[in-house]
């Protein structure tokens, strides 16, 4: 995901999952979708319908719908799992960033709270601009890389995502 390991833009993975024997095979091709994967192609039509009201969400806001009031409490759970099997020199640092996740998802708590009273004003009385908000929101993803990219992986430079050598994820990287 060039977009978001990269780059640090917002991404989407939006899938049916299920049990799918022929990925990556020679069997992996129209014919056997359209004969037992989805034969009446509806999950691909309720897929594209998803995608429409997606696209239509985003076209429609004044101001970018992210909500990133979950995305710190994911992390504080990795940097949990992480500070279980770390050397306990570094606990004190994943402490120090179990803290400020606390700080971001409050931060991101008020921030949507903000945006959604917005949305139901008519005439919001606010200094801020929709533009600036906008660059808030769009902001936050960028936040999390780093210029000169992960140790041993200068191309990757999100500091929450990574890929590993399989399909995986890595995080924390």
């Amino acid at each position: 995901m060039v977009f978001l390991q990269h780059d640090g833009i917002p991404s989407i993975d939006m899938i049916f999952d299920g049990p799918y024997g022929v990925y990556h095979s020679l069997y992996d091709d129209f014919a056997w979708m359209s004969r037992f994967g989805d034969p009446t192609f509806r999950y691909h039509a309720t897929m594209a319908r998803l995608w429409g009201v997606l696209t239509l969400r985003f076209a429609d806001a004044d101001i970018v719908p992210f909500n990133y009031s979950l995305y710190p409490v994911e992390i504080a759970g990795y940097l949990r799992e992480l500070k279980k099997i770390a050397p306990k020199s570094m606990r004190p640092e994943i402490d120090v960033l179990l803290d400020q996740c606390l700080k971001w998802q409050s931060s991101a708590a008020n921030f949507t709270a903000h945006i959604e009273q917005l949305s139901i004003s008519s005439a919001p009385e606010t200094d801020i601009s929709t533009a600036a908000l906008n660059s808030a929101a769009i902001s936050e993803e960028r936040a999390l890389t780093i210029e000169n990219g992960i140790p041993g992986r200068p191309w990757f430079r999100h500091l929450v995502y990574a890929p590993l050598p399989s399909y995986e994820a890595d995080t924390l990287p």
